[in-house]
């Protein structure tokens, strides 16, 4: 019997071409996005607690950045490449997807979908 998905399921540690600099460039936009980001996001916001998980958010990305940029890239499998992809380009999007968005919840959600990658491809450093 042929086992359906298997070829697509790739373990942590396999190795791969992710290369630290990519890493970095990803964390690094993320970073700016969020930080850009912030100003117009805090404005949508209508109570404190609101605006305090919107910097938290902010502060995730922030940190996952600086705390990869004094470590080594351990991890380099497909995993990770693809995080860092998608964290590329989420970083992107923040911006014009931010103009759209009325929704203090959904401004909220936007910036915690980029801290969350930002800190899953922060894993792969050690």
């Amino acid at each position: 019997m042929k086992k359906k998905g298997v070829d697509s399921i790739h373990p942590v540690v396999m190795d791969g071409n992710l290369e630290k600099a990519e890493a970095l460039s990803a964390l690094s936009k993320a970073s700016c996005a969020a930080t850009a980001a912030l100003p117009e996001a805090l404005a949508r916001c209508k109570t404190p607690a609101q605006k305090q998980k919107v910097m938290a958010d902010r502060d995730i990305c922030q940190l996952a950045y600086l705390n990869s940029l004094a470590k080594s890239l351990v991890q380099t499998g497909p995993l990770f490449e693809q995080m860092a992809d998608d964290l590329g380009k989420a970083a992107i999007d923040v911006q014009a997807r931010l103009k759209e968005l009325k929704d203090p919840v959904a401004v909220s959600n936007l910036l915690v979908d980029v801290a969350r990658l930002a800190s899953s491809l922060a894993l792969a450093f050690a």
